[in-house]
């Protein structure tokens, strides 16, 4: 009888400490690149922006954010991007909501496989041109 009682305090003791374990893991924050536990975002908009920059230079730089205010400060200060550091100032020329990050990564792909007068007409006429897939053409001089 003696050996039965400790078999089944053990088990006790086992549960007790896998419960411990649950709760605990429910109290703790989730990993990182997890998803939160509520919706990242209350308002139905997403905050992911696609946008052009047009440099000192006329040329054009496209990025994504979710926070235009603070990444246009970063890019007028220098701190933002390497390409917009040698070429400043930059202006704002465009920008696209999109619905979530992954969308506005490839929206901003799709953008930067445009030719250049594709980018101006989107950029003037604010339409979204037809989109290439795959990678950019090859431009060899001819």
């Amino acid at each position: 009888m003696a050996h039965f009682v400790a078999e089944e305090a053990r088990e006790i003791q086992g549960l007790a400490v896998r419960i411990k374990k649950i709760e605990g893991a429910a109290q703790r924050r989730p990993p990182h690149g997890s998803a939160p536990p509520y919706p990242s975002f209350p308002c139905p908009m997403s905050p992911w922006l696609v946008y052009l920059l047009r440099c000192r230079d006329g040329s054009l730089y496209c990025g994504i954010t979710n926070d235009l205010p603070k990444r246009l400060k970063a890019h007028a200060t220098g701190k933002a991007s390497r390409y917009t550091r040698s070429r400043l100032p930059v202006a704002l020329d465009y920008t696209e909501p999109q619905k979530s990050k992954s969308a506005a990564l490839k929206r901003e792909a799709a953008i930067k496989r445009l030719t250049r007068a594709e980018k101006d007409r989107l950029v003037v006429k604010g339409i979204t041109p037809r989109v290439r897939e795959g990678r950019p053409r090859n431009r060899a001089k001819t």
